[in-house]
């Protein structure tokens, strides 16, 4: 039986669930947004209302995301939108956030998004009701690139970041930013969802982490070491952070004296709440893994079953703890995502492979015929508060960034190029990789994909040029440069061959606040796309 049989798609009475829906998303640190059937506005987050600069009341009720001419037709979002609508999951690659439209529609902005370059992925996620109707459908913005036209906010966190040591003072770091606090607050909560005291309490707790791994150093000299005294308003801010006291975490995250200890974050959410999450979360149509702040598997929904092809939540929730996985953490290379996020983090994993070989073999799950090919993710992880502003969750959201499937040969030999696209192409290479001549891979490769090896690999050049000339802080030379090409020659004729214009003509128009092509993503940037 194959796993999206034993684990079809969740369908339930969702009027009855939609104040919790809404209480759920409200919790969320990235901006969320619920549209009925018909693509009108029902709900926006806090997250959404503080990043996009709206209200609430300016959204819900009064657009209608299916009718809307300027996303429609000068976004050109009017496929993309109409296959969400048709019940498709899907996730819109770097779409450009139009906050020139936004500043008009709703005068809210004026200075602060002049000139702003922000690209976000839109994970557009349809929840049907027990008849296998949309109800509604989810999105989530996840803000991929915000281009530094606007460098006050980099030159402010840095400066924060290098005197940590020194007592906290917004006029100052406003001052060597060049703007005012408040307009930098305001950058500052946008870019970094978080105003600039919470970055320099994050700065400071994450110090006293890393002295607490001194065993030469008692709990206080920790502190001390990082500038804050332990019998102050710090070691309080350490429990909401991390929901553990600076006792327990260095026991390893058990309480020292279970009788006396401050409840960790898991413990201080009501039994109530994190049942509703969890409710939510499994009707989500994309892998989601919940974890409780000392880095257990509290919860795992179905999407993670159906799409790693495991039988039981079991196996995984209870039994397995995140933050001490040497496979993840040490192997993958990821403990420094992995401890930002358990500190209160939004952290965006890039472009990570499943490693569904690994989970397979420990839980002996695939059968012999199962080729799991090779998944590349995109891992959100933030967390989740409860109501005493206390870090209970960390959740992770995987949205698919590429998969690599078919005959093997040529599924790896994609793999390979897509992972080597900075190296020379060398056919030999390749076709040793997958245990080919080079001459059987070409045949094999164009019979599979309809083109040539060396086309494929000059494609994977040209999406990361276009992702590099969006930058205004490169010229097109160094753009090129970047990416191994030559700026005159070959290079800028196949560009032009595939995109319609020369590399300079794109950076011209990006600059101009107009997409050079159908603007939204094509069908190689709307992933993954499923009907469920």
């Amino acid at each position: 039986m194959s796993a999206k049989a034993m684990h079809p798609l969740p369908r339930v009475q969702l009027d009855g669930l939609r104040a919790d829906l809404f209480a759920v998303l409200e919790r969320l640190p990235i901006p969320a947004e619920v549209f009925a059937a018909d693509g009108s506005s029902l709900f926006v987050n806090q997250a959404f209302t503080e990043i996009f600069g709206i209200d609430a009341g300016q959204v819900v009720g009064d657009l209608n995301v299916r009718t809307d001419p300027y996303l429609n037709d000068q976004m050109g979002l009017a496929g993309p939108l109409a296959s969400v609508f048709s019940g498709d999951t899907a996730i819109l690659r770097d779409v450009r956030v139009p906050w020139e439209e936004i500043d008009q529609r709703h005068l809210v902005h004026g200075e602060v998004t002049a000139g702003l370059e922000t690209y976000q992925d839109i994970a557009c996620l349809p929840l049907r009701d027990v008849a296998g109707d949309l109800a509604y459908v989810v999105t989530l913005f996840v803000t991929r690139h915000v281009y530094e036209v606007h460098r006050a906010v980099l030159s402010a966190r840095q400066y924060i970041e290098t005197h940590w040591r020194d007592e906290f003072d917004l006029d100052l770091i406003a001052g060597h930013a060049g703007i005012s606090r408040h307009h930098l607050s305001r950058l500052f909560r946008r870019f970094l969802g978080k105003t600039p005291y919470r970055h320099y309490q994050d700065v400071k707790i994450a110090q006293v982490q890393r002295a607490l791994r001194d065993a030469g150093l008692t709990v206080s000299e920790a502190f001390a070491s990082s500038g804050v005294a332990y019998a102050g308003g710090y070691a309080r801010a350490f429990r909401r952070v991390l929901g553990l006291t600076p006792t327990q975490f260095r026991a390893g995250g058990a309480p020292a004296d279970p009788a006396t200890a401050v409840q960790s974050g898991a413990e201080a959410a009501r039994p109530d709440d994190e049942d509703r999450m969890f409710r939510i979360v499994d009707l989500l149509p994309i892998p989601v893994q919940v974890f409780r702040s000392d880095g257990e598997a509290a919860f795992i929904n179905q999407a993670v079953l159906r799409a790693w092809n495991l039988r039981d939540s079991r196996d995984i929730v209870g039994s397995y703890n995140l933050r001490s996985d040497p496979l993840v953490n040490d192997e993958h290379g990821l403990r420094e995502y992995i401890e930002r996020a358990f500190a209160g983090e939004t952290v965006l994993v890039p472009d990570v492979r499943i490693p569904l070989e690994t989970f397979w073999e420990s839980y002996q799950k695939a059968s012999p015929a199962d080729d799991p090919g090779a998944i590349y993710t995109d891992i959100l992880n933030f967390p989740v508060r409860d109501a005493t502003g206390r870090l209970s969750h960390v959740m992770s959201v995987f949205l698919t960034s590429r998969v690599y499937r078919g005959r093997p040969e040529v599924a790896r030999a994609r793999e390979y190029l897509a992972n080597h696209w900075r190296e020379p192409f060398d056919v030999d290479v390749v076709a040793d990789l997958v245990s080919l001549s080079s001459s059987q891979l070409g045949r094999v490769f164009k019979r599979e994909t309809r083109q040539t090896l060396y086309g494929y690999y000059q494609e994977m050049k040209i999406t990361r040029l276009k992702e590099l000339l969006r930058n205004p802080e490169l010229s097109v030379s160094q753009a090129f440069t970047a990416c191994g090409l030559a700026h005159w020659g070959n290079a800028t004729r196949f560009f032009k061959e595939k995109v319609g214009m020369t590399p300079t003509q794109y950076r011209a128009i990006l600059h101009d606040g107009h997409s050079p092509e159908p603007v939204a993503p094509s069908a190689a940037q709307v992933l993954p796309t499923e009907k469920n």
